[in-house]
This record gives structure tokens, sequence and C-alpha cells, in this order.
């Protein structure tokens, strides 16, 4: 598949990011969803297979290697997050308001839990609990072995994000604003912190502290024993996409520009500038952050662009996932895409 490079790489030096390397790599498959739905979650691998979610309604499971479709499973809407995944069984959240609960092997139900909204985000998990937040604003834990509700906590506002799990704690944001960090046993609030605006995306932690990305241009970290702020950070333009923190470095993506902070000082490494995509959070593997544009996806090393991937008739709007050397990419068009990564 040929592509202009010079063009392109006149445009991102025009928007600010400078290339240390540049390389065509090539498409080891793409999978196409019958429906052509969007794929707008994040892929997940998994021992040797890849599972997504669609709008279409369905979640997918297809081999790394080939591409080719292992199961199928139809929810009854939309699956706008991705699936999180625990030893044998994969969990994911449906528009239809039920938690899913399968087998990785067959794509077969074990169990199915309904809230009283429709579930947007990804949940998360630890040991056999698990948690989901849904569109009536309540954070639920469901025990993973069979479904059952073990607690829910009511937020003030929508939860439009995904709750992250901090230590013993787990911690979410909702659009009046507001940080809730709860024990992860019993559901007790543990504390809240008051943000500017509304929290749209979910929060990041590593153990000492949090990260929030809120809409009124500010970036958060706090302290996550006590909701303290340790450090905060203004943004030019709204944070509506996750951070995430990985050694002792802290990523977000905001207004068309990716950031890179010490995540202990806050204090700014590199930012480098693309096309604006409000969706795709970036990922960390091997010193790259890979990230999607909407028209392209980016590998970025050091504040210099490493590789990159662009396919004109693809809208790449989801966020990607690295696994055995090749980037793994879905499309508002239905496709998935399997390509060399750096």
């Amino acid at each position: 598949m040929k592509k202009n490079f010079s063009s392109i790489l006149l445009f991102l030096a025009a928007m600010g990011i400078q290339t240390a390397y540049s390389k065509e790599y090539t498409v080891s498959w793409v999978y196409e969803i019958p429906s052509h739905k969007p794929i707008v979650g994040a892929p997940v691998p998994w021992f040797g297979r890849i599972y997504f979610g669609a709008q279409d309604g369905s979640i997918y499971c297809v081999h790394y290697k080939s591409g080719n479709k292992v199961w199928e499973f139809a929810t009854k809407k939309a699956i706008d997050g991705s699936p999180y995944l625990n030893g044998s069984l994969l969990v994911a959240g449906s528009g239809d308001g039920y938690l899913y609960c399968l087998g990785i092997d067959y794509g077969d139900v074990r169990w199915k839990f309904q809230t009283a909204g429709a579930i947007s985000g990804t949940p998360c998990g630890k040991e056999n609990e698990v948690y989901t937040a849904s569109g009536d604003g309540t954070l639920y834990c469901v025990s993973m072995n069979d479904g059952k509700l073990i607690w829910k906590f009511k937020a003030k506002g929508p939860t439009e994000g995904s709750p992250v799990l901090s230590g013993e704690d787990v911690v979410i944001g909702d659009v009046l604003g507001y940080v809730y960090c709860l024990d992860r046993k019993k559901g007790t609030l543990k504390w809240t912190f008051t943000a500017g605006e509304s929290i749209f995306a979910s929060p990041a932690a590593d153990g000492i502290n949090i990260y929030v990305g809120c809409r009124d241009n500010r970036l958060y970290c706090l302290e996550a024993d006590t909701g303290g702020i340790v450090w905060m950070r203004q943004l030019e333009s709204m944070a509506v996409t996750s951070p995430v923190v990985a050694d002792g470095k802290l990523y977000i993506y905001s207004g068309g520009k990716l950031y890179c902070f010490d995540s202990f000082h806050g204090g700014l490494d590199w930012v480098v500038s693309s096309y604006y995509n409000p969706s795709s959070v970036p990922v960390i593997a091997k010193g790259t952050v890979y990230l999607s544009t909407g028209f392209e996806i980016i590998g970025i090393r050091g504040g210099k662009l490493a590789w990159k991937y662009e396919d004109a008739g693809s809208s790449f709007y989801a966020t990607p996932a690295y696994y055995e050397g090749h980037v793994y990419a879905g499309t508002m068009e239905g496709k998935l895409y399997c390509i060399k990564g750096w």
C-alpha cells in the first residue's frame, strides 16, 4: 500500500511534530465485521486472541495472527467500551444495560447482570469482583463468580467514564465534576474531590496518586489516600480522554496535543501536536506512545514521531492496542486492523 509520506511529513512538521524516523509498515490483516458499524472501544489482546466490541452490539474474538473469527456474541445494543478479561472469563457492558460475562474460549454466557441504565464504559476488576459504571449514575460491584450484586454506589451525577482501581480502592468521576474514591470491598466512600467542570473520561492511578482530566482544561494530580491536590496543570483545551501513567510519566491527549508530564512533580517533558481526535487514549508499549488521530495511527518516542500508519479509506478514532509486535486498531467503518508496529 503506497503512501505519500512527503506530504504527511510536511504536515507534521507544520504542526510541530519532529520526525525521528519514518518507515512504511505492513498490514498483516484486516477483519471486517459484517454490519460495518463503528468499532469505538479499544481491542484487548489476551493469550493469542483479540477481543473487542462494536456498535452493532456484538462482542468479537479473532485470532491475533490470522484475523480469523473465533466466535461472536450478540447483545441488544451498542458496545462502546472495551471488555475486561480475568482468567478464562470476559466481562463487557452493553447499551442494553446489561453486564455480560462470557467464557473466553467459545463466547458462552456464564451470567448477566442488569443495571438501570446503558453501560458505555469499560469494566475493571480485581480478584473475584468486577466494577462497572452505568448511565443511571451508579457504580456497581458484582461477583465475578455468579454475577450477584455485592454493593452499589450512587454518584451525584451521571458517570460517563470508566472506574479505575487504585490499590484497594476504586475511583470514578461524574459529569458534575466530582471524583469519588471508594473502598473496593465495602463500597464505602473514602473521599470526594470537586473539580471545576465535568469529568467525562476515566481517571488513571499508579498506587500513589490519582490523575484526572477535566473539561475545565485542567489536569489534576490527587493524593490517592486523601484526595488532596498534589499538583495541577493548565492545558490548552478540555481533557475529555483518559490520562495514562507509566514509568513515572503521565500522558494525556487534549485538543490535538499529546502531553508528557513527570507524574511525581507535574513538570512538562514534551508536547507534540497532531490531528485532533477526542476519542483515543495514549497506549504505552516498549517506550513508544501509540495514538489514533482519526486519520492515522502514530507512535511517539521522546516527543518525536517514530512510527505512523495511514489509510485514506479508514477513520481511526478508537484507542489502539499493542501485542506481540503489532498494533491493533478499530475504525469507524467496522474494520479491525493488525499492523506491524515499532
